[in-house]
């Protein structure tokens, strides 16, 4: 069994057992973006979403930057996908894509 196999069955099982909340891409990404830290960085502001390792961006203000990092996100939540990594839980959600959300109570 593969470590995404294996990851995927522990997030369904937290989903059935009530511990994470399925969501679509868009309360995923306002998940991660209640974890972003936005910081003056020489002659640019920086945010950086911890909880998505290597997921940041920066801009001329801290308000650009912020909405850079959204941005960002949804990139790396894309790329993660489409490179089978891993897409972890922040916070109770996960995102729904990776969760059986029609799995056989029985299986």
């Amino acid at each position: 069994m593969s470590n995404s196999t294996a990851q995927n069955e522990s997030l369904n099982q937290l989903v059935r057992e009530g511990a994470l909340r399925p969501v679509l891409l868009q309360e995923y990404i306002d998940a991660a973006m209640r974890h972003a830290v936005c910081q003056w960085d020489t002659d640019t502001w920086v945010a950086e979403v911890p909880v998505l390792p290597g997921c940041l961006s920066d801009g001329a203000t801290r308000e650009e930057a912020l909405t850079n990092v959204r941005e960002a996100i949804e990139s790396w939540v894309i790329g993660s996908i489409r490179h089978e990594l891993p897409v972890p839980p922040i916070d109770d959600v996960v995102l729904a894509h990776v969760v059986d959300l029609n799995e056989d109570e029985e299986g």
